[in-house]
């Protein structure tokens, strides 16, 4: 089975992301969800208790992107605590 999408498709169908330390292809991920005019979106990302920080700069800015997400109608999010 293979499904079609176009600009005008719309997904009804919940979506969950999984994250961590990755803004760019986040970014690149939630500009496809805003394409297709997704409308439930539920978030969850790890938290970070290391030392490294280029991961920390990172995670928060995965954070970042995650709080400014304002085109959909809901956007549930999960922040795991460091």
């Amino acid at each position: 089975m293979r499904i079609e999408l176009n600009n005008n498709t719309k997904i009804l169908t919940p979506t969950l992301i999984l994250c961590f330390d990755r803004p760019d292809q986040l970014k690149i991920l939630l500009k496809h969800l805003k394409k297709y005019n997704v409308k439930n979106i539920y978030i969850s990302q790890d938290g970070y208790n290391g030392l490294d920080l280029k991961i920390k700069k990172r995670h928060n800015q995965v954070k970042q992107v995650i709080k400014g997400i304002n085109w959909t109608q809901k956007v549930k999010t999960n922040f795991f605590r460091n």
